[in-house]
């Protein structure tokens, strides 16, 4: 009796978390950026959580063709708009596109993400659900 009421809270608690953690292939993270007039999204694009698609595009707030005067900075990692290939036209950024995002996409949600120009602050966004 004992052996079958674990084996049972064993599989109900692997469904749960299964059914709450699970990422299918086209979900989407999206993070707004107000002063920027921009986004980046996250897209689950493969069967695993860390295959991920991140494309983004800002409309306004460039000031110069430098990309490595700016940077993204997520969970403290701060890259420069060079190094993600980031073209910059002012007054916009992008649009760019990457796979391959070296995450979990359901750690993603109230990620904190940061527009620098050298060590300005251009814009702040959170990362939520569309």
């Amino acid at each position: 009796m004992l052996k079958t009421r674990i084996i049972a809270t064993f599989i109900v608690l692997f469904a749960f978390i299964f059914t709450y953690l699970h990422a299918e292939v086209g979900d989407k993270a999206v993070a707004n950026f107000e002063k920027l007039n921009g986004e980046i999204t996250f897209e689950v694009v493969g069967p695993s959580w860390v295959d991920v698609s991140v494309s983004g595009i800002f409309n306004e707030g460039f000031d110069e063709n430098a990309p490595d005067h700016y940077f993204i900075i997520v969970e403290g990692q701060k890259v420069t708009f060079k190094d993600y290939g980031i073209p910059i036209n002012p007054p916009q950024a992008g649009p760019w596109s990457q796979r391959g995002f070296g995450g979990w996409f359901n750690d993603l949600w109230g990620t904190t993400i940061t527009i620098l120009k050298n060590d300005q602050v251009l814009d702040t966004a959170v990362v939520v659900k569309p």
